[in-house]
């Protein structure tokens, strides 16, 4: 009979150990999640390591506006005078 309970309790032991350590995994990913993702100042730290405010503003919002010029050239509903923003950059 002792050796019944024995495989019972090992049977229960080793699922109940993998629960565990799979529980343990979940709460430090979310712990992390909560530290990082959902910090306020986390995007404004990424941006700035990315260097992506000059980027923007170096290289994407001139790019926009010569689109921007091209399409106003092809459409004569809108137009914009653009070359005077455009010595600001």
């Amino acid at each position: 009979m002792k050796w019944l309970g024995r495989i019972f309790t090992t049977i229960l032991t080793i699922p109940m150990i993998i629960s565990f350590i799979l529980l343990l995994i979940i709460v430090l990913l979310l712990a992390q999640v909560n530290d990082t993702a959902l910090s306020p100042g986390f995007y404004n730290h990424q941006m700035r390591k990315a260097d992506m405010y000059n980027f923007v503003y170096d290289e994407l919002l001139p790019v926009a506006l010569d689109e921007a010029e091209e399409e106003m050239d092809d459409s004569s509903n809108f137009t914009m005078d653009i070359s005077a923003i455009k010595g600001d950059i």
